[in-house]
């Protein structure tokens, strides 16, 4: 894989493009989720904030957990893939359950309902972005054609991130005058 330029490598590709649900993600929980939260779901503030922090807190220990966990896998699909494989699979479904409550919410369940899909997305997320990031080094040996992988994988990740978040703006929440 090393005698093969990155540009024509499509692993180099598919490496980078798994980033923009990173971005996507991310764009989400900064700019729309709080509002969301207050607006839509008619949380308070500080509860909001509260449930998103605990959900932060879920994160910083769930990653270490899943980094050993990947690192002592042994399966048929690899160490890294079968955790990113459940990673894809749960993160679509969960982002859209948080964004469309299947039932009306009262004003209790709407917090921890905020909560288990703030919890639920950053797990998926887990799932895809840590054994990722850990595949690199099976797949690049050289350091230097490494960060030329990551650069690639950061831009995906901010302005795939940044682009769904535009449309977003455009198209549903109707920021530029286009809403449908």
């Amino acid at each position: 894989m090393n005698n093969i330029r990155p540009e024509k490598n499509p692993v180099y590709w598919f490496y980078g493009s798994a980033s923009v649900a990173f971005g996507i993600k991310n764009n989400a929980f900064s700019y729309l989720l709080l509002i969301y939260s207050t607006q839509v779901l008619g949380i308070p503030g500080y509860l909001a904030a509260m449930a998103l922090a605990i959900a932060m807190a879920w994160d910083a220990v769930s990653d270490l957990l899943l980094g050993h966990w990947s690192d002592k896998t042994q399966s048929r699909l690899g160490r890294r893939h079968p955790f990113m494989y459940a990673g894809f699979v749960m993160l679509p479904l969960s982002f859209y359950a948080l964004f469309n409550p299947l039932f009306e919410l009262s004003d209790t369940m709407a917090w921890w309902y905020l909560l288990a899909a703030a919890i639920l997305i950053r797990t998926a997320v887990t799932l895809v972005e840590v054994p990722s990031v850990a595949l690199l080094p099976d797949l690049v040996k050289d350091y230097d054609e490494r960060n030329k992988w990551l650069v690639l994988r950061h831009s995906f990740g901010w302005y795939g991130g940044n682009g769904i978040h535009v449309i977003n703006m455009a198209i549903w929440v109707g920021a530029f005058g286009v809403a449908s």
